[in-house]
């Protein structure tokens, strides 16, 4: 029954209740209080929603501040990192430039020493051309100064002359046979100054 009544918004009344004022002013405070129970829950909540609302905002605010330190971070590596392959580029490229000038000297060197080495085989080709060339001059005047020795002797002995005959053959087959020591005419080691060393 009381259950029907609260439905329907039926109270349970008392005749003259409306003209106790002790009953009026106790429900007057109950009223109060129910209200300010009502306000006080209701300030609650909203201090309750405002502290939510603001350790939200601060553990975003950490958020953000991580989120920024990590972003720093990561630039700083990000900076580390091109510094350093910017560095081992230019060691790179100092060591090209090394490698570079030691083949060029290396180069220049083997050309050098490749000059040097024609130069000795021209020089020795031209010391050898002349050292022919004196030579062959050397037994041109040798064969000269005999030719003229054995001319004179020939023509101062005319035994010689007269066995010129039985002579020329052997000196065909011998043209520069010395002339034996101690004899009239004969030339002593004139030619061995003109001999190559």
């Amino acid at each position: 029954m009381d259950k029907i009544r609260s439905a329907f918004g039926i109270t349970e009344t008392n005749e003259g209740d409306a003209f106790d004022r002790d009953l009026q002013e106790t429900k007057k405070n109950e009223r109060i209080a129910e209200r300010e129970r009502a306000d006080e829950e209701k300030r609650e909540a909203e201090i309750r929603r405002e502290q939510r609302r603001i350790k939200d905002e601060k553990k975003k605010r950490k958020e953000a501040k991580r989120e920024a330190k990590e972003e720093k971070r990561r630039e700083k590596e990000e900076r580390k990192r091109a510094e350093r392959e910017k560095e081992e580029e230019e060691e790179r490229k100092i060591r090209a430039e090394k490698e570079a000038r030691r083949r060029e000297k290396e180069e220049a060197a083997s050309k050098r020493e490749e000059e040097r080495r024609q130069q000795e085989r021209e020089s020795l080709r031209e010391r050898l051309t002349k050292e022919r060339r004196v030579v062959e001059q050397r037994e041109r005047v040798r064969k000269r100064d005999d030719d003229r020795t054995e001319s004179d002797a020939r023509n101062k002995d005319p035994k010689k002359r007269r066995n010129e005959d039985e002579v020329e053959p052997e000196r065909r087959k011998k043209p520069y046979s010395e002339p034996e020591s101690g004899k009239e005419g004969s030339v002593t080691d004139m030619s061995d100054s003109h001999k190559p060393r």
